[in-house]
């Protein structure tokens, strides 16, 4: 009998409330602004060591960032201060600022390494990433026209919200080195058609490709051994998921809302089934494990399942398994419902025969009663009993024996 256990780990959702931060390659998060002053289009407060501007005028196209405000280095940006701004097209900085540069109207780090922000509004359809960059800072790449993104080698994280909301966005190649997949990293990439994921990627983080709704196939390869919460949430377009070996549990909501999602390959080093793993994916029917049923009946299956357990289990031994307590509909003489024609099916036949003829209503199921008349005469008793056990006989040493051809010859 398969074991359930209820879900370990509780699910939060995402808090509404954002944590205004700033960022610079080489200095650490300091406290939040005691308070905050505009200086033309910039919002900004004092922070040890400079300045960190927070946010801007949103309505701006061009924005220039200085090399100081009231006499404090500008050393900070806020990953935040140009979230809103859906009309800026071009960033440009001081060639005095010490912390930061532009080039073609991108922000970066003043040594080239961190990408700070690609403007929202910036023309063109491709975007190559200069070499020099190792770091992504959250959502730099968000909310862009963008149709092409070249990432270079030497970039490891493919950062939070990176690019969540780039609805142009068709493919993406991820280079070797990189390990995690961070939280939205492709949320609402709708366009999205195709993700190379290269075999050093370790973790793939929450939502990370939510709702991208035109990936038809993905490739997970057996490097990743961890994803969190619903790292395919609503992409639709997925109607087979291989997940990889080595992987040993899969998490909560998985694939929540993959709606056209019709079977799911597990590997057999899989020991732990999170809750809640394919809801709304209504188009589901078949689950495949690569392992044996009695592998699969030690697994640790979350109660919160019910999509799963309504699936057909398929093991590598070509046996299948269902969890679904709704009647089978079972074949002629198969009164049990086993599948298996045999003395158990006579010995139904002859007792609910005899309790009918006693005066009492039937335990049987439509389905049982319908493969319990054998003759077709309209009822069932122990002449039917009698051919069940005939054939139960003759099966054991005429392999392919159908009941139909059975009947046939005999009845």
């Amino acid at each position: 009998m398969k074991k359930l256990n209820t879900m370990k780990r509780g699910f939060s959702a995402m808090t509404a409330a954002v944590l205004m931060t700033c960022t610079a390659a080489s200095l650490p998060m300091t406290s939040a602004a005691l308070e905050t002053f505009t200086y033309g289009d910039l919002y900004y407060y004092e922070t040890e060591g400079g300045v960190c501007i927070t946010d801007c005028n949103r309505e701006i196209t061009t924005v220039e960032i200085p090399a100081e405000i009231d006499g404090k280095p500008v050393i900070r940006i806020s990953e935040i201060a140009f979230e809103y701004c859906f009309s800026l097209e071009s960033i440009t900085v001081s060639e005095d600022n010490t912390s930061f540069c532009s080039v073609d109207g991108v922000l970066f780090s003043k040594d080239m390494s961190v990408l700070v922000e690609y403007p929202r509004a910036k023309t063109g359809d491709s975007y190559a990433i200069p070499d020099t960059v190792t770091v992504l800072q959250n959502s730099c790449l968000s909310n862009t026209q963008l149709i092409e993104i070249t990432i270079p080698e030497g970039i490891t994280i493919i950062s939070e919200s990176a690019f969540e909301f780039d609805h142009n966005l068709k493919e993406v190649i991820l280079p070797e080195g990189v390990t995690t997949i961070e939280n939205n990293a492709f949320g609402f990439c709708y366009a999205l058609e195709n993700i190379v994921i290269p075999d050093t990627v370790t973790t793939i983080e929450g939502w990370a490709f939510t709702y991208c709704t035109s990936l038809t196939e993905i490739e997970i390869p057996s490097s990743v051994t961890k994803f969190d919460s619903a790292p395919f949430q609503g992409c639709e377009g997925l109607t087979s998921v291989t997940l990889p070996d080595g992987l040993t549990e899969t998490s909560y909501l998985m694939f929540t809302d993959c709606t056209n999602l019709t079977e799911l390959h597990l590997p057999g080093t899989i020991t732990e089934i999170d809750g809640k793993l394919l809801i709304d994916c209504t188009s589901v029917t078949d689950v495949y494990f690569d392992g044996l049923q009695s592998e699969w009946e030690e697994i640790s299956i979350d109660e919160d399942n019910e999509e799963l357990f309504a699936c057909t289990i398929h093991f590598s031994d070509g046996t299948t398994m269902r969890y679904s307590t709704d009647p089978v509909p079972a074949g002629i003489g198969d009164a049990s419902g086993d599948a298996v024609v045999d003395a158990n099916d006579a010995a139904i036949v002859l007792v609910d025969s005899a309790a009918i003829g006693a005066g009492l209503p039937t335990a049987l199921t439509p389905e049982q009663i319908a493969a319990s008349d054998v003759n077709g005469d309209g009822s069932y008793n122990a002449i039917d009993a009698a051919l069940i056990l005939q054939y139960g006989a003759l099966s054991n040493t005429t392999t392919g024996l159908t009941f139909e051809e059975f009947l046939k010859e005999y009845a």
